[in-house]
């Protein structure tokens, strides 16, 4: 008798330790699950910046260099005499090659907005061309604010968008460059 319940006790104490063990694996399985899953995001994150591109217009103020393209800045209702031209490279300063390039322009005080494509298809790191801004001159006392906005995909596919400020104050182009945006990531496969 002393034996079956012995038998019965050890049993029991094998029972609720398998259970115990089955949780604890469960557990174990959701935190490696997770864990594969942050591994995956990092890896997919650092894939992307390794081939992020940038871009970004360097002003020479050189008036005579031959120009690949002109990007027309409207700042206001001028006549067409006040024209004038600022010489300036559009870089690749980022690791990724830009492709399906599409930029806007946006100026309030002159009440426009225009779409582009771009006249490459893409800028590969460290490449550049020289192009023209296009602009009407503005009053020296008045500063004109406008975005000019690029649209681009990397070579994995994701999508950017980038705005480069630019200020005008009479015949002076300041600019200012923001960080490129995510704006549409592909989907990966999901783990499972």
């Amino acid at each position: 008798m002393d034996t079956d319940r012995i038998m019965v006790a050890i049993t029991a104490v094998y029972a609720i330790a398998t259970i115990f063990i089955t949780i604890s694996n469960i557990v174990s399985a959701d935190a490696s699950r997770k864990q594969v899953k942050e591994s995956r995001i990092q890896f997919d994150e650092m894939r992307r910046l390794s081939s992020l591109p940038f871009l970004q217009i360097e002003l020479n103020g050189k008036k005579d260099c031959p120009v690949e393209y002109t990007l027309e800045l409207p700042t206001g209702n001028k006549p067409t005499e006040d024209l004038f031209s600022q010489i300036g490279v559009l870089r690749n300063i980022g690791n990724g090659t830009a492709m399906n390039i599409v930029f806007s322009w946006a100026c309030k005080e002159a009440e426009t907005s225009n779409v582009d494509s771009f006249f490459v298809n893409a800028i590969r790191y460290g490449e550049s061309y020289k192009i023209e801004l296009l602009s009407t001159k503005t009053e020296d006392d008045k500063e004109v604010k406008g975005n000019l906005t690029f649209d681009y995909q990397d070579l994995i596919g994701n999508e950017y968008e980038q705005t480069m400020h630019i200020m005008f104050r009479g015949y002076d182009i300041t600019i200012e460059t923001d960080i490129p945006k995510l704006a549409f990531e592909p989907e990966c496969s999901e783990l499972e």
